[in-house]
């Protein structure tokens, strides 16, 4: 559910800014600030929100097994770098990271779950 709402989030801001909720474009805004001061270059707000949307959506349909069980892997661990950068920009801007290290042990659990049974399938299929 948070994946779809901040992909939602992130074409909003980026798309049709005047639509979107002041609180989120500002809250937003301050990861945007927090990777242009990373990168030391100004990323374009269009740019900066569409590229982490179309992330978002990409890997979220992945892990929703979209594109086959081999891009369920891949898009697992986009939600892993995806979720790391928010732990880390949560730290920055001095917010709580907790919800988000929540949601990152959640994706770690599965990823390796996900292992665990692609390989017990693998060895079953071998016998």
């Amino acid at each position: 559910p948070f994946g779809c709402f901040f992909t939602y989030c992130d074409f909003i801001v980026a798309f049709a800014p005047k639509f979107a909720d002041p609180k989120i474009c500002e809250k937003l805004e301050k990861s945007r600030l927090v990777w242009t001061r990373i990168l030391r270059i100004d990323i374009p707000s269009l740019w900066f929100y569409g590229f982490f949307g179309c992330c978002k959506l990409l890997s979220l349909l992945s892990v929703l097994g979209c594109f086959g069980p081999t891009y369920e892997l891949v898009g697992n661990i986009g939600w892993l770098v995806l979720l790391g950068a928010s732990v880390y920009h949560h730290i920055a801007k001095k917010e709580s990271p907790a919800l988000v290290a929540g949601t990152l042990a959640l994706m770690i659990v599965r990823l390796f779950c996900s292992i665990v049974l692609r390989r017990a399938v693998r060895a079953e299929s071998l016998a």
